[in-house]
């Protein structure tokens, strides 16, 4: 079915544009007309123009991005319909026409009608990779090629949702500290670029000696009155420099490692990329992706370089008939009950989901290991904070109280 992109105005007169699919052109107008969308223009989005599309959404680093969240809505659907027995079409159908104008329903809309083509399911995803990873056409199509496409749909949309709820907590867990931290750089600032100048030009007046810590207020604010440019410039190369250092392949690799030694968030990134690579790969393989295969995809799920390597060594010791184990103990990446369980798993025949398992303890343990850290780096930085403050009322009170003993 042809898919359309209009422009046009609702109701009450605003703009608005989206995609639309209809027979042609004409049923387009009326399936708009009873939306209550005037339209101003209407274009057949061509295969040659998706193409395109496809194509430019791969370079170029401003396409527009799809909210992991609604990603995640979509799948939970997609799996609940599927479920429910409705055929793929029809349920894709449904979710598109719920869904609010976004980048992905202009995706979806495309996804059904190369379906009408005739390609797969897993086929029109891979066509957009910006939004499907490998990990999700990976497990389509074993879905579709085992026929159980909607008991694969749920357990991607359970682990999608799990990784969002993962995401969500880290993110909530450093809300606080990343807040107080800007207000306090926001309130030394303030302090020393317009307060601190004006209290400090009376001990100049005064043409005493000052106490060191006075000295010392007094040589940052002049720092900050006259060369703030000089320190927001030298805070910009820094970031340009690390990231340009990052980019490189010796930079990226110190940097992955520098990550597992940062204090108290170092086991916790660990811990989390184990637990993702636990859940990826456990997921997989419990819907028939075979394991190598599954290592594979896992290696660009995590973007760290000492994982990438252990990874490698596991898929060519599987290649030479070695175990998972064996090679996951040669890493040292993975502690000692992690590669217990996977020996265990692989032993048993039920890796999957003995990976599933170790994915679920190391997510409950992230979630403690979180409320530690919150409560640890709430007291660090108010205590920061209060000691920089402190040292700027110390170097203000200190010429004042020896001016009070000269007086007397």
């Amino acid at each position: 079915m042809p898919v359309y992109e209009y422009q046009g105005y609702n109701r009450h007169g605003k703009s608005i544009k989206g995609v639309i699919d209809a027979p042609g052109s004409a049923a387009a107008k009326n399936k708009l007309r009873q939306q209550g969308i005037y339209i101003s223009s209407l274009t057949q989005i061509t295969a040659s123009r998706k193409e395109k599309t496809t194509s430019s959404l791969q370079i170029n680093p401003f396409k527009p991005r799809v909210n992991k969240n609604d990603l995640a809505i979509f799948l939970r659907q997609l799996a609940t319909l599927l479920n429910a027995g409705l055929p793929l079409l029809r349920s894709l159908n449904i979710v598109t026409e719920q869904m609010k104008n976004s980048p992905l329903k202009k995706v979806l809309i495309q996804i059904k009608e190369r379906i009408n083509e005739g390609a797969s399911f897993s086929t029109a995803l891979e066509e957009h990779p910006h939004i499907f990873n490998q990990t999700i056409t990976s497990m389509i199509k074993a879905g579709e090629n085992s026929g159980t496409l909607e008991l694969v749909m749920e357990r991607l949309a359970d682990m999608t949702e799990q990784q969002l709820e993962l995401t969500r907590k880290v993110q909530s867990a450093l809300a606080y500290p990343l807040l107080l931290l800007a207000a306090g750089i926001s309130v030394i600032f303030f302090l020393m670029g317009y307060i601190v100048p004006k209290i400090t030009k009376i001990f100049f007046d005064l043409k005493h000696a000052l106490p060191l810590p006075t000295t010392i207020l007094i040589a940052i604010s002049h720092l900050f009155q006259h060369y703030w440019w000089l320190l927001f410039g030298a805070i910009l190369l820094c970031f340009i420099g690390l990231y340009k250092y990052s980019t490189t392949t010796r930079g990226k690799r110190k940097l992955d490692q520098l990550k597992f030694k940062l204090p108290l968030l170092g086991s916790l990134y660990a811990k989390i990329a184990i637990a993702r690579f636990a859940r990826t790969l456990g997921t997989l393989i419990n819907n028939h992706v075979a394991l190598t295969t599954g290592l594979q995809i896992v290696k660009g799920a995590i973007n760290n370089d000492i994982f990438t390597d252990a990874i490698l060594l596991m898929q060519q010791k599987i290649t030479r008939g070695e175990t998972m184990a064996d090679a996951m103990q040669q890493s040292q990446i993975f502690p000692a009950p992690v590669v217990q369980m996977v020996s265990a798993g692989e032993q048993s025949g039920k890796l999957g989901d003995m990976l599933l398992k170790i994915a679920h303890s190391y997510e409950n343990e992230i979630s403690s290991r979180l409320v530690v850290i919150t409560s640890l780096l709430e007291p660090i930085m108010i205590l920061l904070l209060g000691g920089l403050v402190g040292f700027v009322v110390l170097a203000v009170l200190l010429p004042i109280f020896e001016m009070s003993h000269l007086v007397k």
